[in-house]
């Protein structure tokens, strides 16, 4: 079993997210723990930023949630995510535009996400969420 440190992010007096870093290739990333999101995102300008040559291609259904209305998405594959010691190699994954996430993360004084670990990938790898120890543990 694989085990990710929890950092909670409090959201005010009522509120928490759960953040996870991970590796993009070998960029770090910060990734929202969300289980309510049935997919893994990664944010449109942060990955544009981390990789610029890579490629992102449209979809032409538009995607629902993180606080929006329906919106066009995209699709880029990674060479590798790394979550832990856990390697998935050649990832496919939705590209959002998460600016509005950014944009609230920066007014609590925090700093960027670059994406969202969703129930897919929660799923696949068996995660179980571990407060007390403020573990993310994956079973490959």
């Amino acid at each position: 079993m694989i085990s990710l440190p929890i950092q909670l992010l409090i959201i005010e007096e009522d509120g928490v997210h759960l953040l996870v870093e991970a590796k993009a290739g070998r960029k770090k990333i910060r990734l929202i723990v969300d289980t309510g999101a049935s997919k893994t995102v990664f944010d449109k300008s942060r990955i544009e930023q981390l990789f610029p040559n890579q490629e992102i291609k449209p979809v032409s259904s538009l995607t629902t949630g993180l606080g929006t209305n329906s919106f066009p998405g995209a699709t880029t594959i990674l060479s590798s995510l790394s979550l832990g010691t856990l390697k998935i190699s050649k990832p496919q994954f939705l590209v959002l535009d998460l600016s509005h996430v950014n944009a609230s993360y920066q007014t609590l004084g925090f700093q960027h996400i670059d994406g969202v670990l969703g129930s897919d990938l929660l799923l696949k790898y068996n995660a179980v969420l571990d407060f007390q120890s403020s573990s993310l543990y994956l079973n490959p």
